[in-house]
């Protein structure tokens, strides 16, 4: 019991923690008083054209922006852009819903939040999805209101069981259809292909893996412009 009521412990005190602060995030910003609340606490926005940079051609006000992990829904894209970020990348993204690693799965070593004990701060998550669809969905709705000015950057990647012998085949057809997906809503696209958290995922580190599998989506992307 012990064991059981540490681990609850462990899930709250930092996952639970984190979905607390986007479910506030998203909630806020459907308003734009909310929005600048936010803003106004995070320190009010920084323009400065020094900051002006591009990643991969694509311009930015900033360098300063959310990497793939934090964002895993597409739902925090107006919260994040209020609290400064200058562009953001929701991700992993599966093309259909698949659950992440056994909880707990995300540890920060924080001297407030606690690690337990552990000294070790993880992220462990596996690459949990609700699929290519619902976050499509997702960022849809945040930018049909034309409240998001960052752009966003969409991390493409792959349902577990395609990186089992016998789906290896299918995965530059798969990847594909993910990225065409997530186009629509995509100002960038970047793929997370690999992970020493998930089984199978290190192989993809491998060059000729990583050029049948992404050449047929660079090929897409090029012909939708």
């Amino acid at each position: 019991i012990h064991e059981q009521t540490e681990g609850v412990a462990e899930i709250w005190l930092h996952e639970g923690l984190k979905k607390g602060v986007e479910t506030v995030l998203d909630i806020a910003t459907r308003f734009e008083a909310g929005a600048g609340v936010i803003e106004r606490a995070a320190g009010g926005a920084v323009e400065d054209g020094r900051l002006a940079t591009s990643i991969g051609g694509l311009l930015v006000d900033g360098p300063v922006g959310i990497a793939a992990g934090w964002d895993k829904t597409g739902k925090s894209i107006r919260g994040l852009q209020a609290m400064g970020a200058r562009h953001i990348t929701p991700g992993g993204i599966t093309l259909y819903p698949q659950k992440g690693n056994p909880m707990p799965r995300l540890r920060t070593f924080n001297n407030r939040v606690g690690d337990r004990g552990t000294r070790v701060s993880l992220n462990a998550y596996g690459f949990p999805s609700q699929g290519a669809a619902q976050v499509v969905h997702n960022i849809a709705k945040q930018k049909e209101d034309g409240g998001v000015h960052i752009p966003v950057i969409a991390q493409v990647t792959l349902n577990k069981e395609m990186y089992e012998d016998a789906n290896r085949h299918l995965i530059p057809g798969v990847l594909a259809t993910t990225v065409r997906r997530v186009l629509p809503v995509a100002d960038g696209i970047n793929f997370g292909l690999t992970s020493p958290n998930t089984l199978g995922m290190r192989d993809a580190q491998a060059y000729d893996f990583l050029y049948e599998a992404v050449m047929p989506s660079q090929a897409l992307a090029a012909e939708a412009g």
